[in-house]
């Protein structure tokens, strides 16, 4: 018989969004990424399924490549 799971059990989600940060796998926020605060340029390699959010996020840029 196949054992209950509880009703908090999360299965591990998948993972859609693969980011590279100085050559290594990017674990954390995404947000610190997009923070023109921080960094005054972006360099990016990118397919968008969401240009909105794209576009949201980097506006405040002053050069994006």
């Amino acid at each position: 018989m196949e054992s209950q799971k509880s009703l908090f059990f999360q299965e591990e989600s998948k993972r859609y969004l693969s980011i590279v940060y100085n050559d290594e796998p990017y674990q954390s926020d995404i947000k610190k990424l997009f923070d023109a605060e921080k960094f005054d340029k972006l360099l990016i390699c990118t397919f968008v399924s969401s240009p909105k959010y794209f576009f949201k996020e980097t506006k405040s840029f002053e050069s994006i490549e």
